[in-house]
């Protein structure tokens, strides 16, 4: 059994790195409409210098939805390939280095190795993943970061500094990543109380890691505090409560501030609330949602809402729930 779940773990790798090659070969465009040319344009604009933008002419209307930390990694790659197929490429290693480092956890902690194996085959597999990592979006770099930080902090047999500062250094890029980052705080919390260790050295080392995760995060909430006046990692929170309770479309949420392009022409709206103009429209309508929404309605909205988020609409297949 372990060597034919072996066999299927060395099977998806190859399959994994074969893709990419194939999208080269066939010059096959990684950032297709919507997001992930999103953040590729973002990623050409930092190059270029011409601000944390997803548009491709002036002005340039600073970003506020997106983060930073993925659009720096795929401004770093295509100092080598603009065309974006050595981006895809690390994507592939960050997910098979994600499923050994879940592998490596599991064994550490004595869990049967056909389990261990088949968690990490559920990982390289799962096909919605398996689609985005072949284009210019976040999920492979953040889960990678993700599991990096909890990796530091699980798999030493005895955590010391240096595992404390390399869990929090992952998990601030972590932030810069994805700000559904904040989600996986709780976990640590967690982790920090039931850890077995001296009072003193508990409170010390979930000081430590606050620290420093604050301090790799400080910089673009500052930016975002020069352009709207608040302390926000992102301004989703406040677009997808706009979205997700207005009774129908509205110009705020969906209005466009210019389109922008992909290679093959196809032209896609670049939303004016996702950006720094459009902020405050935003806003105000968030408020204004907030004050005439009842208990029940948000309570049922993000029931829905979470069934949504965990079980994507395009397929419901086993991998979804597991």
């Amino acid at each position: 059994m372990n060597r034919f779940l072996v066999f299927i773990i060395i099977l998806i790798v190859i399959s994994r790195l074969a893709a990419v090659v194939f999208l080269h070969q066939k010059q096959i465009s990684v950032s297709p409409v919507q997001d992930p040319l999103e953040y590729r344009n973002l990623a050409v604009n930092i190059l270029r210098g011409n601000s944390f933008s997803m548009a491709q002419n002036t002005p340039y209307v600073p970003d506020l939805l997106r983060t930073p930390a993925y659009p720096a990694f795929l401004s770093l790659t295509f100092l080598f390939d603009e065309a974006g197929y050595l981006a895809v490429f690390l994507q592939q290693i960050m997910l098979i280095a994600s499923a050994w480092m879940l592998w490596a956890m599991l064994r550490r902690f004595r869990v049967y190795k056909a389990i261990s194996l088949f968690f990490s085959i559920i990982l390289l597999a799962e096909p919605r993943l398996w689609f985005w990592s072949l284009e210019t979006m976040t999920e492979a770099l953040f889960i990678f970061l993700i599991m990096l930080s909890v990796f530091f902090l699980i798999y030493p047999e005895v955590i010391r500094a240096k595992h404390i500062v390399g869990s929090a250094f992952a998990f601030g890029l972590t932030l810069l990543t994805r700000p559904s980052g904040l989600l996986w705080a709780a976990g640590f919390m967690i982790f920090s109380a039931l850890y077995e260790a001296p009072l003193k050295k508990k409170i010390f080392a979930s000081v430590c890691f606050i620290i420093i995760v604050v301090a790799i995060v400080s910089p673009w909430v500052w930016r975002n505090y020069q352009l709207t006046g608040r302390l926000i990692l992102s301004s989703s929170q406040e677009i997808n409560y706009a979205l997700g309770f207005q009774k129908g479309p509205n110009e705020v949420t969906s209005g466009c501030a210019g389109f922008i392009r992909d290679s093959k022409g196809r032209e896609v709206c670049m939303f004016r609330s996702f950006t720094s103009e459009g902020f405050n429209d935003v806003e105000i309508l968030a408020k204004d949602l907030r004050g005439t929404t009842s208990f029940y309605s948000f309570l049922k909205r993000n029931i829905i809402g979470a069934y949504y988020l965990w079980v994507p609409n395009d397929y419901k297949d086993i991998f979804s729930f597991l």
